[in-house]
Order: structure tokens, then sequence, then C-alpha cells
């Protein structure tokens, strides 16, 4: 039996039968982007929709049936946008509908995205100089399609430590969060 995905992608493109005329194995789902998976029918538009039950009495094709899903607009910005030094930045999502799935990435695969309970998302940068490339990936469902948005973030290379005529020294570390928090360390001389 010949799978026609009628504009989409699928795997395998074809099935075998059982000795009952019945497809052997799950029908597979294919994607197409923008659009939501009916199911499998006899012909390109209307026909009778295909299940595990249905019999073939010989060689056929059957095709994918497809309605437009809803569109979907997301934006995902960053804040901070820039970074001077290292530094957690706070990832916001909006436009996504309730139903579905989205994961947030970072385009520098060392980069861990992770998912906080208020619905934003946090990255800590490294304090070296480059722009950081994130993606959010809506996989659609409920009549909506797939929707990707992205966003950059440019981090500075700061330098640690250095000094100053008075003997002070500047050091950089992080607190709750990857928040950056700088200390001024001045020295002390000792009267003679």
């Amino acid at each position: 039996i010949t799978l026609d995905p009628a504009g989409g992608t699928v795997e395998p493109a074809a099935l075998n039968t059982d000795a009952e005329g019945k497809l052997s194995g799950e029908l597979p789902v294919p994607e197409r982007d923008g659009y939501i998976f009916k199911g499998w029918f006899t012909q390109s538009t209307g026909g009778e929709k295909v299940t595990g039950d249905t019999v073939f009495n010989s060689n056929a094709t059957i095709f994918a049936q497809w309605e437009q899903g809803s569109d979907v607009q997301l934006v995902l910005t960053a804040s901070p946008a820039s970074l001077t030094g290292g530094g957690s930045v706070t990832l916001s999502l909006t436009g996504l509908p309730e139903a579905g799935t989205v994961t947030v990435t970072c385009d520098t695969p060392s980069i861990t995205v992770t998912s906080n309970e208020n619905g934003t998302y946090t990255a800590v940068l490294p304090n070296s100089s480059g722009t950081y490339t994130f993606r959010a990936a809506y996989h659609g469902a409920d009549g909506y399609g797939d929707a990707t948005a992205e966003c950059t973030v440019s981090v500075t290379a700061q330098s640690s430590g250095g000094g100053s005529s008075s003997g002070s020294k500047i050091r950089e570390a992080f607190g709750f969060r990857g928040t950056p928090l700088r200390f001024i360390i001045r020295e002390r001389k000792e009267s003679e």
C-alpha cells in the first residue's frame, strides 16, 4: 500500500498487508508545516478513512488529508539583550497557544536553557565576547501550525581583576541563579 503524504513527508512511503488484507503495523503520521493531519483516506479528497481494520484486496494508494492550521505568531525576547561580562539572561515567549509543546535552545550547544515555573526561560552566558542566538520552536496541536521565533544576546568580555593606583581590586562572582555580583576589595597598607 503506497502512502501519498499530499504535500507533506512520511516514513515509510509504503506498507504491507497481512494475510487478511489489513495493514500490518500502525499507520505512520506524516508531517506538513502549517497543517494538521486529519488522517489517511482512500481518495485525495473525500473517500473513506483508512484504519487498521480496513481490508485491501489489491495494491492501492492511500492519501493524507490536511486541514490548514491557525497561524501562531511567536515572539522571543531576551532580558538583557546585551551583557558586559558573563551572566544570566531571561527569555520570555509571547504568542504561545495553550496546546502543543515548545522547546527553547541556544545555537551554542554548551549553553543550557532552563525552563522556569513562571513560563520564562533562563540561560547563563560565559564571560566571553560573542553573539548567542536563542530559538523557540513550537510544535503545533489542536488546530495550530508549527512556529519558530529567535532572538540574540551579545556578550562583551570583561577582564576580571585588575587594579588601580589606590590599590583597589575588582572581583566578580555569581550569586543566586547566576546573577553577577561585584566586590571591590581595598587593600590597606600598614603604617610603619
